[in-house]
């Protein structure tokens, strides 16, 4: 269901002119490696290492929205 939801997204994006398609390779270029990499990495981390990674990444995320919304 994500993945229809991104494609429709796409397709209304592309037909808008809304893609800046010079910067498109080196984004698809990072999240190749990126994703590459960070699963390698995934694997070698223990499950607890990954919660809190993610729990504090997510916590940061979340006071960074808030205080650009409010402050």
């Amino acid at each position: 269901m994500l993945a229809v939801a991104n494609l429709a997204a796409t397709i209304i994006f592309i037909a808008t002119g809304m893609v800046v398609w010079a910067l498109c390779v080196p984004m698809l270029i990072g999240g190749i490696v990126g994703g590459h990499f960070g699963a390698k990495l995934g694997l070698l981390l223990s499950p607890q290492v990954i919660r809190v990674w993610t729990l504090l990444v997510t916590i940061a995320t979340t006071i960074v929205f808030f205080y650009r919304a409010y402050s």
